[in-house]
């Protein structure tokens, strides 16, 4: 039975930054972490009309010529070598000066978002679905996918149809996840990054505190040392990493009920990493609430929509966010149309029960962050409270 290698424990905070319960650094509030990652902060409100507004589509190579200098991204070994650190704030993050020909303007960038009141959550949003997809697919395909999770997937092959991932409207990560994906593409003498992926590790370089220093392509690296290594005198890469960090990219053009569920949807992931105490309450549920039957459900739940089930932490958090946020699509996928109505059925009613319990146990667990929510979007945790 093929299992997944369990992720490494999350680094620890920098020295003299300890994240407190409400997923803040101690002693700083969001000006604090303003002044550190020079980020603009919205609401859910303003992102997702951030989101209504009508994709663009900026011209590819230039965007690799501006993160590049012009320059190949290819190194010794044809490794791919990390681009320059984007615009830190306004929306500019991965973007090069504005004054290329053919530049179209802040619309045409790639935007960075702090989510006001929690602002260890960063959203950032492509231009296009495109876009979206060449800068985080694979990273999704590295993390997520049944079959090819763990490695990195040629860019060609990621495409709807042959990755779940290639469809999403929204992805989710730690930095120390894309790190992790960056040292694969290191790694891999024949890999090499896609564009968006670099303005990807520029934006995270100019947002979180130590994530340069950690990025194996980066200049700012120690030495050759990757980030499972140990540098002399400095323990992992990944220590130097400012952790309690969530991060969630999607794009313009979606259609508005894509927005608000996608929207939504990611929110609980971005708070399943930035706060301690609801990753440990949905660990807690997963491993002491439900039985060994709950759990097979749930798998084959996540199975038929493309994520790799043997994860047990991806378990977990889409626990978060799916029983969070869904209704009907629980219904939809409760098993595999081949199993008949009556198991359908039966596997939806128990996949109900799993959600009013889920959100019942979560709900009355200390120190928890206020929940998202958007008006006209399902959330369990509203319809528990009325």
């Amino acid at each position: 039975e093929r299992r997944r290698r369990p992720r490494p424990p999350l680094p620890l905070p920098m020295s003299g930054d300890e994240v407190g319960s409400d997923g803040a650094a101690a002693g700083a509030g969001s000006d604090g972490l303003l002044a550190e990652s020079g980020g603009r902060v919205a609401s859910l409100e303003t992102i997702k009309g951030v989101l209504l507004q009508p994709a663009s589509f900026p011209n590819s190579a230039k965007l690799k010529a501006k993160l590049k200098g012009g320059k190949s991204n290819k190194g010794p070994r044809g490794r791919a070598k990390g681009g320059k650190k984007g615009r830190a704030g306004g929306g500019g993050g991965g973007k090069a000066a504005a004054d290329d020909e053919g530049a179209k303007g802040p619309g045409d960038e790639v935007e960075t978002f702090a989510w006001e009141g929690h602002e260890r959550v960063l959203f950032v949003i492509f231009p296009n679905r495109v876009s979206l997809r060449r800068g985080l697919a694979r990273l999704s395909v590295f993390l997520e996918d049944p079959s090819h999770s763990g490695q990195v997937v040629a860019p060609d092959g990621v495409r709807p149809g042959k990755y779940a991932a290639a469809s999403y409207t929204g992805h989710n990560f730690r930095p120390e996840d894309l790190l992790r994906f960056a040292q694969a593409v290191h790694d891999d003498p024949g890999a090499i990054l896609e564009p968006e992926e670099e303005a990807l590790l520029a934006i995270l370089s100019s947002r979180v505190p130590g994530f340069d220093h950690a990025n194996p392509l980066s200049p700012a690296a120690a030495g050759d040392t990757d980030v499972n290594g140990e540098a002399e005198g400095e323990g992992t890469c990944l220590q130097q990493l400012q952790s309690g960090w969530g991060c969630i990219a999607t794009a313009r053009g979606l259609n508005g009920s894509e927005v608000a569920s996608t929207l939504l949807h990611e929110s609980m992931h971005g708070l399943f990493y930035a706060y301690e105490p609801l990753r440990k309450a949905s660990w807690s549920f997963w491993e002491d609430v439900c039985g060994e039957e709950d759990r097979a459900l749930w798998k084959d739940f996540l199975s038929s929509l493309g994520y790799d089930s043997e994860n047990e932490e991806l378990c977990v958090n889409e626990m978060l966010a799916y029983l969070s946020t869904e209704r009907e699509l629980l219904a939809r996928n409760a098993v595999k149309p081949s199993a008949g109505a009556n198991a359908s059925a039966s596997a939806a009613t128990r996949l109900r029960k799993l959600q009013d319990d889920f959100v019942s146990f979560v709900a009355t667990q200390p120190t928890l962050p206020n929940l998202p929510t958007l008006p006209g979007q399902f959330c369990a945790f509203t319809q528990a409270k009325s």
